[in-house]
């Protein structure tokens, strides 16, 4: 499995979305590496992490259990997790598993009603489609403001802090990655039950066009021990969007897990950022 390493202290794995890699959590690392042993993972057949290795599927049971094969070659002994999207239903499974110290979930996937996996569905397949275009003119667009926000406004409301290396990845990336087809035929027939057992958080982009904010408030009647917060002016991914409220959270969540504390009952909040 692909990773990038950097800081010192306790570790915190960053897991991405469908179609993405690691390079996704743009200054998150940096954000958090003067306190923790920072790890961005490519998931399995995304970036530069090949398909699943023999024993082991698609599944997300499956892609969980690959991760924790990973946290033992690495020596990483309950590392605190953040996950965005597929990444952040994933964390939350580790969580369920017992795998991880703290969950930090940025618009997880798992808790959307039949008409909100059709709209994901929608944009996602428009997304996929749309990264077929030949190159040039992927580099086209994204050499121009306009261009990457018409392709990209579902996956970031701040386009503009996007570069053009960064949309050509992005999109290259959608267009190549088997792990996309291979979880994307897959996420309608899943939905999150678990329970972590340790400090979680719920962020949520209010201006989320994939997974619509409104999943939000599912993922608080199934998740009542969790912290849940809104962020304020962030889509789809707000690692990028508002990366200082996400590590904001973030630290919360791990440092309550860090001084071996235990959720009980927390109340839902809408935190503005």
């Amino acid at each position: 499995m692909h990773y990038s390493r950097t800081g010192t202290g306790e570790p915190v794995v960053l897991i991405h979305g469908i179609g993405h890699s690691g390079r996704v959590w743009e200054t998150v690392p940096e954000l958090l590496k003067d306190d923790y042993d920072v790890i961005a993972i490519d998931l399995p057949g995304h970036g530069a992490s090949p398909k699943p290795g023999s024993g082991h599927g698609w599944s997300l049971a499956d892609q969980c259990a690959q991760i924790e094969e990973f946290f033992d070659e690495l020596g990483l002994d309950q590392p605190h997790v953040i996950g965005n999207s597929l990444g952040g239903a994933i964390a939350l499974e580790l969580g369920a598993r017992g795998s991880v110290r703290s969950v930090t979930a940025l618009a997880p996937a798992g808790f959307w009603s039949p008409a909100g996996l059709g709209w994901a569905a929608g944009v996602l397949t428009t997304l996929k489609a749309l990264s077929y275009s030949p190159t040039f003119v992927i580099r086209l667009f994204g050499s121009h403001p306009v261009g990457r926000r018409l392709i990209m406004w579902p996956l970031y409301a701040h386009t503009e802090l996007l570069t053009q290396d960064d949309f050509v990845h992005d999109a290259l990336n959608i267009r190549r990655a088997p792990g996309f087809l291979a979880n994307y035929i897959r996420l309608p027939f899943y939905q999150y039950r678990g329970t972590p057992q340790m400090p979680t958080a719920v962020l949520w982009g209010d201006r989320d066009a994939i997974l619509l904010p409104t999943q939000a408030k599912v993922a608080r009647r199934r998740l009542p021990q969790a912290l849940h917060a809104t962020l304020k002016g962030a889509a789809h991914c707000p690692q990028l969007d508002v990366p200082e409220r996400v590590v904001e959270h973030a630290l919360s969540t791990m440092r309550r897990a860090d001084a071996g504390r235990r959720p009980a009952a927390a109340p839902s909040i809408t935190a503005a950022s």
